[in-house]
């Protein structure tokens, strides 16, 4: 019996809340249309006005086209280096470059190939440290401490001042 009255009041919840859901979507809905004509109203308005012209705005685009490419040309010269010459053949530089390469190869097979191991690479022996004294040594520091004008260790002036 329980769960039948259970069960009852579960489904009257749903109801409800379904009924709730309906009307929050409905309110949202008639908001939305309101909000679509007015925005729809607005646009028209807007698009009556001579700035809307779509011959005007076409020759518009075309204009900031072109000022656009000049602006490219302009930034194009103003760019353009004073020392590096404009006829520079850059496959001639290429192959160049690909010359010293090889030759720097070579240099290195040659060097590896007679067995022996570049500079660059060999852990040579550092040279031996001197074993000699260096002249002028330093005297030894004294193992005493000296003791102050009045006759007492520097210790024992301290206790006395303290005291």
């Amino acid at each position: 019996m329980y769960e039948h009255q259970r069960d009852q009041l579960y489904s009257q919840q749903y109801n409800v809340d379904s009924v709730a859901f309906a009307t929050e979507n409905a309110k949202a809905t008639v908001d939305t249309v309101r909000a679509m004509k007015a925005a729809s109203k607005e646009l028209k308005t807007q698009f009556k006005q001579k700035e809307f012209d779509i011959d005007k705005i076409d020759s518009l685009n075309d204009q900031m086209a072109d000022l656009l490419e000049y602006n490219e040309e302009v930034q194009e010269v103003l760019g353009q280096s004073y020392t590096t010459p404009e006829d520079i053949d850059e496959d001639g530089l290429m192959d160049e470059l690909d010359a010293l390469e090889l030759d720097l190869e070579e240099d290195l097979e040659n060097e590896i190939g007679n067995g022996e191991i570049p500079s660059y690479l060999r852990d040579d022996p550092l040279p031996a440290a001197p074993e000699e004294k260096p002249l002028g040594a330093m005297p030894s520091a004294p193992n005493e401490v000296p003791e102050a004008p009045g006759g007492e260790a520097p210790a024992e002036k301290e206790t006395a001042e303290k005291v």
